[in-house]
């Protein structure tokens, strides 16, 4: 697997900054220590297939974003929205859409 390890670093980073997760939460989450990390988000650390997996369930990142940073689907806002969105239950995902919904038909 070939990522840009510096990109990939920035968006662990900036995907796990927006779920408000620390370095511990996050490491809790898929298995590793915060060291870890660390040195993927800052050392350019390549994760195993497997951990990489984790990162992207856990944080609900796009792959595309990942594996094809030079074609970005979304903008840095939208993606940061649906990270957002995926973080919400079955009543606040309809509070979400109801919102959109009235904001578009104004």
């Amino acid at each position: 697997m070939q990522l840009k390890n510096d990109t990939f670093g920035r968006v662990v980073k900036e995907a796990r900054i927006a779920a408000d997760l620390t370095r511990e939460e996050f490491s809790e989450k898929i298995g590793k220590s915060p060291r870890y990390i660390a040195a993927l988000e800052n050392e350019g650390q390549t994760p195993s297939y497997e951990t990489l997996c984790k990162i992207i369930a856990a944080l609900g990142i796009d792959p595309n974003v990942i594996f094809y940073p030079e074609n970005p689907a979304m903008t840095d806002e939208v993606d940061r929205v649906v990270r957002l969105v995926k973080r919400c239950d079955e009543h606040q995902l309809s509070v979400v859409a109801a919102t959109v919904e009235a904001l578009l038909n104004k």
